[in-house]
């Protein structure tokens, strides 16, 4: 009972490091994501501002300016080229759209009269593409209603109608940015495991700790049971901590079935990070090796675990490498999960596959661990 009370005291002088750790996740996670799960809401493009020249008198050509009216901040620009390139140079519109004499006989014909034009700002190459898709979209509907035998005067209230559709989307169990947050425990995880157990372990390694301990009345099988106890006891709390941090943000996601899948999958990957912790601990009695690998390992497992860049933007070799990291198959059954909430199907053979690697990572770390250790004794 006594090492385990030396553990906590010898604990709670890193505390204030601890908690900076738990603070600063979690304004990140604040500032990343909102809650999650259960929103719903109507998805629309982005608005752009649109300077509109219309030579044209004809519907055609009104309804496709009200159809960016409907999308764009629209407004008519003077017909003198001069000061249309003015408004584009000056950035005071996105981009001009001018719409010449007879383009709207022209669509309706459906010949190739180059009677539509536009000018755009300097560096907005995005924008000339959204744009352009929109009105090259309004024109290839109209063009379909009207190959299908509709007048044009028929078909344009079908393509207004067709072209401001909203699309409803209800997000169901969960959201991305419950996913972005569960990639992001990577780093506190095992910044904090190993903040927690790796310098605390080599404490009670120094010799003349060592040696007082020795002489007590506790055997060294009891010493050893109490310490194993006092890591596991400091891993769960760290686990806890950070879900707890998660219930703050995705309260609703993590009381189902796969919000407990993503607190199981988080707490495998704290016994592993606890495994190399203790590993740690036995290769050096370094503090500042041990503070340096900390921060090293916090980045790299957090780069293969997909928490800085995707894992599916990964090329082959860089894949390959990184599924020797343990983070890369807590991020494989968390995506896993994840992707359940939209196919409704839950891949067991893949969740289990993920979670059997981290458990065989942890166990490898345990038994390195033991070997270094009676090595070191030795």
């Amino acid at each position: 009972m006594k090492t385990f009370s030396v553990f906590f005291k010898i604990l709670k002088a890193r505390g204030s490091a601890l908690v900076i750790y738990l603070i600063v996740f979690g304004a990140i996670a604040l500032v990343m994501g909102g809650t999650g799960g259960g929103a719903q809401g109507e998805f629309a493009a982005t608005s752009l501002n649109v300077g509109v020249v219309n030579r044209d008198n004809h519907p055609i050509s009104a309804a496709l300016v009200d159809y960016l009216h409907e999308l764009h901040n629209v407004s008519y620009l003077q017909d003198s080229y001069i000061l249309i390139e003015d408004e584009v140079f000056f950035e005071r519109v996105h981009f001009a759209l001018i719409i010449d004499d007879g383009f709207g006989i022209a669509a309706s014909t459906g010949t190739d009269a180059e009677l539509l034009r536009y000018l755009v700002a300097p560096d907005t190459t995005a924008a000339e593409i959204f744009i352009t898709r929109q009105v090259d979209a309004f024109l290839q509907n109209l063009s379909a209603y009207m190959a299908a035998g509709f007048s044009y005067d028929d078909a344009l209230p079908l393509v207004v109608q067709d072209m401001q559709e909203r699309v409803h989307v209800s997000v169901m169990e969960g959201s991305l940015q419950i996913s972005f947050f569960f990639n992001m425990t990577v780093f506190i995880i095992t910044a904090l495991v190993i903040t927690v157990l790796a310098p605390t372990l080599v404490i009670f390694k120094e010799k003349e700790r060592f040696n007082r301990l020795a002489i007590s009345a506790t055997s060294r099988r009891k010493r050893t049971a109490w310490l194993i106890a006092a890591s596991l006891v400091s891993v769960v709390a760290v686990w806890a901590g950070v879900m707890l941090i998660a219930n703050f943000f995705h309260h609703e996601s993590l009381l189902s079935f796969r919000g407990s899948l993503q607190l199981l999958n988080a707490f495998i990957f704290a016994m592993v990070i606890a495994g190399f912790a203790v590993f740690l601990s036995a290769l050096t009695r370094n503090q500042e090796a041990i503070e340096g690998a900390t921060t090293l390992t916090s980045v790299l497992l957090s780069f293969t675990g997909g928490a800085f860049v995707p894992v599916a933007v990964f090329s082959d070799t860089m894949r390959t490498i990184a599924q020797f990291s343990p983070s890369f198959w807590f991020n494989h059954a968390n995506q896993v999960i994840y992707d359940s909430i939209f196919t409704g199907v839950l891949d067991n053979n893949q969740l289990m596959w993920g979670l059997g690697i981290q458990l065989a990572f942890a166990l490898a770390f345990f038994s390195l661990a033991l070997v270094v250790g009676k090595d070191k004794a030795e």
